[in-house]
C-alpha cells in the first residue's frame, strides 16, 4: 500500500501472521503517484508510478515465504510518461493497462517474468478513466470522462462514456468504439460513469449517473453468446 503525505508517499508492504503481528518494509524508491497490484499464480506484482521519476516501477512479492522476489525495477515495454496502471486477469494471462502522454489507453501483456508488457495496443476512444473485464474471446473497456466545465464557472458538470470489445489477438479500430453518452452536460457536479461487465461468453458496460446528474443508470450489451438471438 502506498502510505504516508503526497509528498512523502511511498510503497509499503505489510506482513501479518496468524497471532495478529506484523512487520512492514518499504517496496521501492520513490514519492508514489498511482499503484496496483496483481495476484498472479504463486507470486504478488506491486506496480506504481513515481512523481519524482519517470517509468512504471515494479517489485515481485513471494507470499508463500514472506519475502520479496528480487529488487524493485523498471518495467519495460511501458511509456517513461505515464498514470493510472492497473492490472486484470484473463484467459490468456494478466494484462497491463496505463494512460500514456499524449497516446493515451494503452493494453499489454505482462511477460512470463513480470519484468515487462508486449503485444501492446491502444484503446482507440479518449477518456480519463478505465473499466475492463475479460471474457473467453476476448476484453471489454469502458473509457469514461466526467469533470467540472470551467467555461461555466465551475458549477456545471460535463461527460462522455464510450466503450467497445476486443477480441483475443487483434488490434481495435475506431469504427470498434460505441459512444454510450457523448459530451453531456448539467448543473452542479456530477457526471456519468462506465463500468465493464464480463462473463465467460458475455460483456456489457453499465453506465451509471453520478452526484447531481440526473436519469437511470442502463446496461449496454457489446457481446452476448452466439447461441442466443
Amino acid at each position: 500500500m502506498p502510505e504516508g503525505e503526497e509528498a512523502k508517499r511511498h510503497m509499503v508492504l505489510r506482513w501479518f501472521d496468524r497471532a495478529g503481528n506484523h512487520k512492514q518494509e518499504e517496496i521501492g524508491p520513490g514519492v508514489v503517484a498511482e499503484s496496483m497490484s496483481l495476484t498472479w499464480g504463486d507470486r504478488i506484482l506491486t506496480a506504481w508510478s513515481r512523481f519524482d521519476a519517470k517509468g512504471l516501477w515494479a517489485r515481485k512479492i513471494n507470499p508463500m515465504k514472506g519475502e520479496f522476489d528480487g529488487v524493485p525495477y523498471t518495467m519495460s515495454g511501458v511509456e517513461q510518461d505515464l498514470q493510472d496502471p492497473q492490472a486484470f486477469m484473463t484467459r490468456e494471462g494478466p494484462l497491463l493497462a496505463w494512460q500514456a502522454a499524449r497516446v493515451g489507453w494503452r493494453i499489454g501483456k505482462l511477460s512470463e517474468d513480470g519484468l515487462g508488457v508486449n503485444d501492446v495496443f491502444t484503446l482507440p476512444a479518449e477518456g480519463s478513466f478505465l473499466s475492463a473485464g475479460a471474457t473467453d474471446d476476448g476484453i471489454v473497456a469502458s473509457i469514461h470522462s466526467a469533470g467540472q466545465d470551467e467555461e461555466r464557472g465551475g458549477n456545471a458538470w460535463y461527460s462522455s462514456v464510450r466503450a467497445l470489445f476486443v477480441p483475443f489477438g487483434q488490434t481495435p479500430n475506431a469504427s470498434d468504439v460505441v459512444t454510450l453518452v457523448d459530451n453531456a452536460h448539467g448543473p452542479g457536479q456530477g457526471g456519468f460513469a462506465g463500468y465493464a461487465m464480463a462473463a465467460p461468453d458475455g460483456a456489457a458496460v453499465l453506465v451509471a449517473p453520478r452526484g447531481d446528474t440526473q436519469g437511470d443508470a442502463f446496461a449496454m450489451i457489446l457481446r452476448r453468446p452466439c447461441g442466443e438471438k
